[in-house]
């Protein structure tokens, strides 16, 4: 992917709900262009409920995985997990730019710290997007039974 200069990125385009990583030695270059696609919380069966019959049991919250795409690359979909993890080298210092709120911040990365803080921003900065409460690929909706897990 070709580093984008941000005077390169349209006004019409800092309008949509986008985010850009930029090293900090270069903000002028971006590294990646994304858009939030959607945000899926996991879901598990609590301790205590799996010594109890399964006809009635407790679910518990374990993690929230949000799905980004490139804005340059049609549909592609990446977990934001993966692109922390695995395209982002440890210790450099990040900007990440968030439109349309027009917010900056300048980050050195901290993988752990630093997705947990993304994940919120992206939550927070934008509110339209595609919530999921899964447990496994169900998909959990007010009223689920215990008949929707089999």
């Amino acid at each position: 992917m070709l580093p984008v200069t941000t005077s390169s990125v349209p006004l019409c385009e800092r309008n949509t709900p986008v985010f850009s990583i930029a090293l900090a030695d270069s903000p002028e270059e971006e590294l990646y262009r994304l858009i939030p696609v959607e945000l899926i919380r996991k879901f598990d069966i609590a301790p205590e409920s799996r010594r109890r019959s399964l006809t009635c049991f407790s679910l518990q919250y374990q993690h929230t995985d949000v799905i980004v795409k490139f804005a340059d690359s049609g549909d592609a979909k990446i977990n934001l997990d993966a692109l922390i993890g695995g395209l982002l080298d440890e210790d450099e210092t990040y900007i990440f730019q968030f439109f349309p709120v027009s917010l900056q911040m300048t980050e050195i990365l901290d993988k752990e710290f630093l997705t947990l803080k993304l994940k919120r921003c992206i939550h927070h900065f934008y509110p339209d997007i595609r919530e999921w409460n899964k447990y496994g690929h169900i998909v959990l909706h007010q009223g689920c039974t215990v008949a929707d897990f089999k």
